[in-house]
């Protein structure tokens, strides 16, 4: 009995540690959006899931990761170029990561990288892209979402 209680216990102890690994305190629609570096409302166009394998520079270990590139229209845009019609979000398949839905409207807080989305190859540097993590204010967009947009239009 000792042994099935210790189990169910370590059972719990790692399903509610895995449920708070992308936890995030709330942050405000004015800190967030100061802190993107593109901030829109658009419609998912396209998605591409791309595969890759990369090798870790200190240990010559290989990986293999996956991203998704999302491909928006924009819709409104509330800080960054406003002549853009469209705009590709890199998303890199993590436990963290925003997905979006073809079709679907969202608010997307955004902000450039360049480091290899993976976390094992973090230290090396690619081109600059787009991208948002699930800790940004990033949701799709609905009637409920009205109050924010009106906000982020009159900052």
């Amino acid at each position: 009995m000792k042994l099935i209680s210790k189990i169910l216990a370590l059972g719990i102890f790692l399903i509610s540690n895995s449920l708070f690994a992308c936890s995030c305190g709330h942050v405000g629609i004015y800190k967030n959006r100061k802190g993107s570096d593109f901030v829109f409302k658009g419609k998912v166009l396209e998605i591409n899931e791309i595969i890759s394998t990369d090798t870790i520079t200190d240990s010559e270990q290989t990986v293999r990761y996956r991203r998704s590139i999302y491909t928006f229209e924009i819709l409104q845009t509330y800080k960054g170029n406003k002549n853009l019609k469209t705009i590709d979000i890199v998303g890199g398949k993590t436990d963290c990561e925003v997905v979006f839905k073809n079709g679907l409207n969202y608010i997307v807080y955004a902000y450039n990288d360049n480091k290899k989305p993976h976390y094992k190859l973090r230290d090396q540097p690619v081109d600059e892209y787009l991208t948002t993590h699930m800790c940004d204010r990033t949701k799709k967009s609905s009637f409920w979402t009205f109050w924010e947009r009106f906000l982020l239009r009159i900052t």
